[in-house]
C-alpha cells in the first residue's frame, strides 16, 4: 500500500515522444514502455519494472490528456535494488511525466520485478474475450469511457518459490479476472504445481475445515476405490494379458466408501482387453475381487485413454465435496450423511470441456448425486464444476 508520493526537487518533467508520431501507436501499456524506462534510469540506473496500471476502454488503451499523464495515463512503478527506492512514471500518448519517488509502507509485501515477454494490455483483453468474458461495459453497468482497471505485476506469494507468475488483474464493475501475462491463459495455479485451495485466505480455509468437521468420523472399514485396486490390476493381468485400466465406477457414501455387500459387488474396474478389443470388468468388495454382472460400460475406447497411476482416492473426493457443500449428502428429516451417489473415474484423450479453466484437464472424477453432477480434477481432488 502506498503511503504518499514525494516529487523530486525539480518540477515533474513532461517529455514528448521523440520517435514516430504518438498517434501511430495505440496507447497500450507497452507502447512507450522502453522510453519511459530510459527516463527513470537517469535517476536510478538499476531501476527494474515492478508494476503497470491504468484505466482503459475495451481495446486496452488509455483515454487521457497528453498534458496530464498522471491523471488518466499509464502509471509505471520501478524499483532500485541498490537504493531500495520505488520510482513512478506516467505516460499518455507518448508524453511522459516523472520520475517521482514513492514512499511505501515498510510492512507491505515488496513488489517483484516483472520478467519475461508479457502480453500487452490490448492482448490481455483479447485473451479475456476469447475465454468467453464479455467486454461490453453495459453488462457490468459501468460508464463506457474507461471501464477497465488493469494492473500488471508479479505475484509475490510463498506458494510460488521459484517461478513467479506475471499477472494482469482486470477489474470491471464488481468483476475481476486474472490473465497469466506470460503463458497467455487465464491464471491457473496448477500450471505452477500449486493447488488453488492453498491460495485461499485463512478465514476461507477455516470455513472449509469447519464444514468438513461437521461430518462424523470415518466409519471403520470404509472401502474406497483404491482399496483393492492393485488386486484388481493383478487379476486382470492374469486373466486378460496386456489389458489396461480405463475406468473405475461405484456407488459412494459420504465418506467416499462403497456400501458393497460381497463378491461381484462394489467398485467396478473396466479394463480394455486387447484379445477381444472389448471391455473386461472386475468388481472388488472388501478384499473379494472377481467378475460381476454389468448392464452398461461407461467408457468408450474412441474417447478415453488408460487412467495411468496418478489420481486421488474416492474418500478425498468426498472430503472436497463436503468441505464446499456440507449438506450435499443429507436426505432431510434428520437423515444426514445418508445419501449415495455414483462416482466414476475417466481419462479423456482430449480435454472434453470448452471452459478455459478445464481446457488442459483430461482426468476427472465425476459424481452424480441426485440431479447434480459434480466434476473434480482427479489429480488434486479439486472441485471444478457443479451442474444441474
Amino acid at each position: 500500500m502506498s503511503l504518499f508520493r514525494v516529487p523530486l526537487l525539480a518540477a515533474i518533467v513532461l517529455l514528448p515522444f521523440s520517435g514516430p508520431s504518438a498517434q501511430e501507436l495505440p496507447d497500450t501499456a507497452g507502447a512507450h514502455l522502453r522510453r519511459t524506462w530510459q527516463i527513470v534510469r537517469r535517476s536510478a540506473p538499476d531501476a527494474r519494472l515492478v508494476e503497470i496500471s491504468g484505466k482503459t476502454d475495451s481495446s486496452g488503451t488509455v483515454q487521457c490528456n497528453a498534458f496530464a499523464p498522471f491523471q488518466d495515463g499509464w502509471r509505471f512503478t520501478f524499483h532500485s535494488q541498490k537504493t531500495q527506492e520505488y520510482w513512478l512514471m506516467a505516460d499518455c500518448r507518448g508524453r511522459s511525466a516523472g520520475p517521482l519517488k514513492e514512499l511505501r509502507d515498510t510492512q507491505a509485501r515488496p513488489l517483484l520485478p516483472i520478467e519475461g515477454a508479457f502480453a500487452d494490455s490490448d492482448e490481455a483483453l483479447e485473451l479475456l474475450a476469447s475465454f468467453g468474458v464479455s467486454l461490453d461495459p453495459r453488462k457490468y453497468k459501468v460508464p463506457p469511457k474507461r471501464p477497465f482497471t488493469m494492473k500488471l505485476s508479479a505475484l509475490n506469494d510463498p506458494h510460488f518459490p521459484s517461478v513467479k507468475p506475471v499477472l494482469w488483474t482486470v477489474s470491471i464493475g464488481r468483476s475481476s479476472f486474472l490473465i497469466d501475462a506470460l503463458k497467455r491463459v487465464q491464471f491457473d495455479p496448477t500450471l505452477y504445481g500449486v493447488d488453488p485451495e492453498d491460495l485461499l485466505p485463512p478465514e476461507e480455509k477455516a470455513r472449509l475445515e469447519a464444514n468438513l468437521a461437521q461430518r462424523p468420523k470415518k466409519r471403520p472399514g470404509t472401502f474406497t476405490a483404491l482399496s483393492d485396486l492393485e488386486k484388481a490390476r493383478a487379476l486382470a493381468g492374469r486373466k486378460y494379458p496386456g489389458s489396461q485400466l480405463m475406468a473405475i465406477e461405484g456407488f459412494v457414501d459420504a465418506w467416499g466408501g462403497s456400501p458393497c455387500v460381497g463378491a461381484g459387488d462394489g467398485w467396478a474396474y473396466y479394463f480394455l482387453d486387447p484379445a477381444t478389443s472389448g471391455f473386461a470388468v472386475l468388481f472388488a468388495c472388501k478384499g473379494d475381487v472377481g467378475p460381476g454382472a454389468v448392464t452398461r460400460v461407461p467408457v468408450d475406447a474412441a474417447r478415453h485413454q488408460p487412467l495411468g497411476d496418478r489420481f486421488v482416492d474416492s474418500d478425498a473426493i468426498a472430503d472436497k465435496l463436503l468441505a464446499k457443500q456440507p449438506d450435499a449428502m443429507h436426505e432431510g428429516m434428520g437423515r444426514n450423511y445418508t445419501r449415495h451417489g455414483t462416482l466414476r473415474l475417466l481419462n479423456y484423450k482430449a480435454p472434453p470441456y470448452s471452459d478455459p479453466a478445464l481446457s488442459r484437464t483430461t482426468l476427472f472424477w465425476v459424481l452424480d448425486l441426485g440431479s447434480t453432477r459434480y466434476t473434480f480434477d482427479a489429480r488434486s481432488g479439486r472441485m471444478l464444476q457443479a451442474k444441474e
